[in-house]
Parts: C-alpha cells; sequence; structure tokens
C-alpha cells in the first residue's frame, strides 16, 4: 500500500493532484523545477506566500529540482535522485509537467510546426495549408500554446467566422484566473510579472495571514496591466473588470488592493507610557 506521493510540477493541475494524494492520505510531496509554484501566473513573492501555506497544510514542496534518475528505493518503492544530488523516496509518482501539443496529423499532412510542437495558425486560425484550420491545445498562434478551453471556444468562432465570410480575428486569449488550489485561493490577472515596458507597481503583504496582493499599472499610473492575488481574491472581480474595459484608476490605485484603514486606532498621548520620550524639532 502506498504511504507516500510525489507530484512532479507545481502548476494548477499539480497541486491539483497533490491536493487528491493528500485527501487520499499519503504523505504528499510536490516537485518542480522552476524556484516558485505557479511559475506562469505568479510572480516570485507570490510563489513564496503560496508555498508556505500549502507546506503548513500538510504538503511538503521541493523547488529547483530537476529530476535525473529514478531508481529502486530503499525505505519506499522508488528513489527520485535530483541534479543537485539530494533525492527523495516516494511508492508513487505523478508527472504533472504541462502540456505537449498533439501535433502528429498536422506533422503528416506537412504543415508548418513550431520549433517545440504546435500547428502554425494566423489571426484567422489558418495553417499554412490555406484549406486546413486548427483550434485548441494543437494550435500554435504566436508562438504560443494555451492550455485552456476557454482560448480554444474562441479560436473556433473565429475560424467559423473566417469560413462564413465574417471578419472576426484570433487575437490571443485572456488567461486570467481565480481559483482555490487546496483551500487557498489563487488569482492572477494580465502582466503579473510587470513584463510591460514602463510598468510600475504596488505589494501588499500580510505575512501572519498569509495574504499577498500586487498591483501592476502602466507608466502613468492610470490603468491595470496585471494582477497577482494570493490568500484573498475578494479583490478579483473589481481588477478584473477594470483591467478588461480599461477602466482609468482611482487617484490612488492603491486603495485597490490595500485592506481598509478604519481600525487603525489613533494614539493619543493618554496611551503613551510615564517614560515616554519626545522628538524635538
Amino acid at each position: 500500500m502506498s504511504k507516500v506521493g510525489v507530484v512532479v510540477g507545481g502548476g494548477l493541475l499539480g497541486l491539483e493532484a497533490a491536493n487528491a494524494l493528500k485527501q487520499a492520505g499519503l504523505d504528499t510531496h510536490v516537485v518542480e523545477f522552476a524556484p516558485q509554484l505557479m511559475a506562469v501566473q505568479l510572480d516570485q513573492a507570490g510563489g513564496t506566500v503560496l508555498k508556505d501555506k500549502i507546506e503548513d497544510l500538510g504538503v511538503t514542496v521541493h523547488t529547483q529540482k530537476a529530476t535525473q534518475t529514478i531508481e529502486a528505493g530503499d525505505t519506499c518503492r522508488y528513489k527520485m535522485v535530483f541534479a543537485d544530488g539530494t533525492a527523495l523516496e516516494t511508492d508513487m509518482i505523478l508527472f504533472s509537467a504541462g502540456i505537449r501539443p498533439s501535433d502528429q496529423l498536422g506533422r503528416k499532412s506537412a504543415l508548418t510546426l513550431g520549433e517545440r510542437g504546435g500547428i502554425v495558425i494566423d489571426n484567422h486560425c489558418l495553417t499554412s495549408d490555406p484549406n486546413i484550420y486548427a483550434v485548441g491545445e494543437c494550435a500554435l498562434w504566436d508562438n504560443k500554446i494555451f492550455g485552456l478551453v476557454a482560448p480554444g471556444y474562441t479560436m473556433a468562432r473565429t475560424a467559423v467566422s473566417h469560413l462564413t465570410g465574417g471578419d472576426a480575428e484570433f487575437a490571443g486569449a485572456d488567461m486570467s484566473t481565480k481559483l482555490k488550489l487546496m483551500g487557498v485561493e489563487v488569482g492572477s490577472i494580465g502582466d503579473a510579472h510587470e513584463r510591460t515596458e514602463g510598468a510600475l507597481s504596488y505589494t501588499y503583504l500580510n505575512q501572519p495571514e498569509g495574504v499577498y496582493k500586487k498591483l501592476v499599472v502602466d507608466s502613468e499610473q492610470k490603468y491595470i496591466l496585471g494582477a497577482v492575488l494570493v490568500g484573498d481574491t475578494s479583490d478579483y472581480d473589481t481588477l478584473l473588470q477594470y483591467a478588461l474595459n480599461n477602466i482609468e484608476l482611482p487617484e490612488h490605485p492603491e486603495s485597490l488592493i490595500l485592506p481598509s484603514s478604519d481600525a487603525a486606532p489613533a494614539l493619543g498621548a493618554d496611551a503613551l507610557p510615564d517614560t515616554r520620550l519626545y522628538a524635538r524639532a
């Protein structure tokens, strides 16, 4: 009977799989090659807070680990040996290491493929053959593979529009997401990594409560470019509407992620100890 389980991959599906192993009563570990969990959706600080919260729930997280070999174990069925010389024994290994486009049909049809796979499409979802369309996870648009169902639906609508004489074009997809991972609230919107030129950010960290929020804005601080929320996604819907509808930000954008200050008491002179010190101008 398995007692220890390892999930290779610290993305969305990997963490969901880890939750399933934990619920099944296994001593659960997550092994991630990147320096943090959910590296696509979260920045480094958000990944750190998520790691801490997940480990508080009893799942051990190993980041920056590249599996070199899997051998027979000494105390468990298997032993995973990592590139840094460390090892981890486990009875079960579940791989959740991203998606790979199923492009075999395109290859057989001599369609243009991306360097790392995927059938290349244009803004109408047309392949290199003007009589063939591709949509979904097999399609490579702007050197991107979209691993969610919503972009696939948008691609399908675009292809139908083109087939019927419409002018719709595929211009990418909103990859914003809000979910609960092992009970931990996580949200990501737009440019969470501040990759837009001139981008600025506001951050809020409440370490005792395990809450991290980041708001990414343009250089003039007028519009939202992205956001990261870990531990509390109550602001997600509002921030998403600002981002999707290009709504101009309030005078103090940080107010959108900071908690209300109403609970902060004023400190009067009567609250100071008798040995209080005064500052002189």
